[in-house]
């Protein structure tokens, strides 16, 4: 699970913890204090396992999956919970020779990656299952050609989060579909959430009214509740459905769900990461693209 030390990921993580007292859950986090704070909710019959996992570094992301690859052969749920809202001024990481702006890579590239290359293993378990945290912000978001790098088109913090929120939703869309016979995806919208990303991504104008504001967003045990619910029950009654808010399946942006969108999505991610990949990880990512595709 990532993003499980901050925002509702913290009430998340112990709603798992409560319900499924028995698992072995591995947190992808950067702080390991953080992490700490959370073992006093683990059951004496299950384990939490700490993995260091900077989103922002394909490095530790890959680091992170062969950590855990050395402990399991299967598993039974990934959860990308870890979102990012920009700064007002476009940032950028360096793979290979591509630079790639943060809210693409925490909230789009990063969960493509782990899905993709953990999907060997999900397949492996009889019950295998992905649940990412999305947002209704994806709605406003624009595919516009992949302008990844906003070169047809002014950047903005908030522009940068939709697109990210709607190219993640564009996959998870095509991978419900086209896994659908080997692990479950699910993707839910947490509604406004009284988080420190809401506040940071308010107009600095609104931002001095948040404390006001906050009191008509939603809790963290709320923000958590549907992608609880996603993650551990039985959803056999929605097995043609994927996008969900309030525990119950709504429709997403009409660009999801398009084969021939998430085709050309697929295609232009991998060229952003490919360089910064080792051969063995670009052929399994290649690979299942390809069988995507087909």
């Amino acid at each position: 699970m990532t993003g499980a030390t901050s925002g509702f990921g913290v009430e998340y993580a112990k709603q798992l913890m409560k319900i499924t007292p028995n698992a072995t859950i591995y947190l992808f986090a950067r702080d390991e204090s953080k992490f700490e704070a959370l073992q006093e909710f683990a059951s004496d019959s299950g384990s939490m396992r700490f993995v260091y996992c900077n989103l922002l570094n394909i490095e530790s992301i890959l680091s992170a999956i062969d950590e855990v690859l050395k402990h399991t052969k299967s598993i039974d749920l990934l959860i990308h919970n870890a979102g990012l809202f920009p700064s007002k001024s476009k940032q950028g990481i360096l793979l290979g020779e591509q630079k790639v702006e943060h809210a693409l890579m925490v909230n789009h590239l990063a969960p493509m990656i782990m899905t993709l290359l953990f999907a060997p293993t999900l397949k492996q378990s009889p019950n295998g299952r992905v649940v990412c945290t999305s947002s209704f912000q994806h709605a406003n978001g624009n595919l516009n050609n992949f302008d990844f790098k906003f070169e047809k088109s002014k950047y903005s913090a908030m522009t940068a989060y939709q697109n990210s929120k709607l190219y993640n939703l564009v996959i998870f869309g095509h991978l419900a579909s086209s896994f659908s016979t080997s692990f479950d995806c699910y993707a839910f919208d947490p509604g406004i959430v009284d988080t420190q990303m809401t506040q940071q991504a308010m107009p600095l104008g609104l931002r001095y009214l948040y404390p006001v504001l906050r009191y008509f967003f939603r809790d963290i045990a709320k923000g958590a509740e549907t992608g609880v619910y996603l993650a551990t029950q039985s959803l056999n009654t929605y097995k043609h459905k994927f996008y969900f808010r309030d525990k119950k399946p709504i429709k997403p942006h009409s660009s999801v769900g398009a084969n021939k969108s998430a085709k050309h999505l697929f295609e232009a991610s991998f060229v952003l990461i490919k360089d910064a990949l080792p051969a063995s990880s670009q052929q399994v990512i290649y690979d299942l693209i390809l069988d995507l595709q087909a």
